[in-house]
């Protein structure tokens, strides 16, 4: 994954809703993320692209929780020197989910917190491996899982991450929900 790539010129798509002030500041990060879902396993009969989407949610909550602080001190700065002009918090949401998309905006965020962005970029690229390898060991191990838990479907329909402390590169106890199976 390609550190520069969130200065780069070229159009971006915002990846919220735009009404969630906490998950608007994941758009600071859309190429990483974007690059990150391309990066990860899909095997047809075991892990599909919607299962892979699920499982970003905890992708998600782990960047929330580093960029949280600092983006939302930016946000409410950009909202006293817009408030004047914008009456809607929607507006105003959107308006700054906007800005997250710039390239001089992000400059500008990039050299004023370089340590969130290299705790994201790490984080991620920690994500997409230890995805990979949960993915890889599920296949791998598949006929024995089959045995011992009495499986009839091999299918992952989500994949949640980080319900246990995180360690060692940010692995942490994880569960998976096998479609039509029990968890």
């Amino acid at each position: 994954m390609e550190y520069n790539s969130l200065i780069t010129n070229k159009k971006r798509n915002l990846i919220t809703s735009g009404t969630y002030e906490k998950t608007l500041f994941l758009n600071l990060f859309t190429d990483w993320l974007d690059e990150a879902h391309e990066r990860i396993i899909v095997v047809e009969g075991f892990v599909n692209s919607e299962s892979i989407k699920l499982s970003f949610n905890s992708l998600y909550d782990i960047i929330i929780e580093i960029a949280e602080r600092a983006l939302f001190v930016e946000y409410k700065v950009f909202e006293e020197n817009i408030k004047t002009s914008v009456k809607s918090t929607a507006k105003l949401l959107c308006k700054f989910e906007k800005k997250l998309l710039s390239v001089k905006y992000r400059k500008y965020l990039l050299d004023e917190y370089p340590e969130l962005f290299r705790l994201v970029f790490i984080n991620i690229n920690y994500f997409i491996t230890n995805l990979n390898d949960i993915i890889s060991y599920y296949i791998n191990d598949f006929n024995e899982i089959k045995k011992i838990f009495d499986l009839k479907n091999s299918g992952i329909e989500y994949i949640k991450m980080g319900l246990g402390d995180r360690h060692n590169n940010n692995k942490s106890t994880t569960l998976l929900q096998l479609e039509g199976e029990k968890k």
